[in-house]
């Protein structure tokens, strides 16, 4: 978000990016199907749908470079979101 890239680096970090919305995406059935059960199962999955629903517009306003026309704030107020979701899923 910070930083401008050159056109090679920009498609580089696009298909980064793809590559790991796809495996969110994969993992995220995969443990959708495991948490089949209970009340809080069904809460652990609607969890899981909205993360990798966040993870994944996210993933799409940085392909389409979205966050640069947006105002300072909102691009800091993204900034401390993903900030967020990284140490939430390093902490997991």
């Amino acid at each position: 978000m910070d930083k401008s890239l050159t056109p090679p680096a920009e498609r580089q970090l696009v298909e980064r990016l793809r590559r790991h919305v796809v495996r969110l995406n994969e993992t995220a059935v995969v443990l959708d199907v495991q948490l089949a059960g209970s009340a809080a199962e069904q809460r652990a999955r609607r969890s899981l749908f909205e993360h990798e629903r966040a993870v994944a517009t996210l993933a799409r306003l940085a392909q389409l470079d979205a966050h640069h026309r947006v105002h300072h704030d909102v691009r800091a107020y993204t900034r401390a979101l993903v900030a967020v979701a990284y140490d939430f899923g390093a902490a997991a």
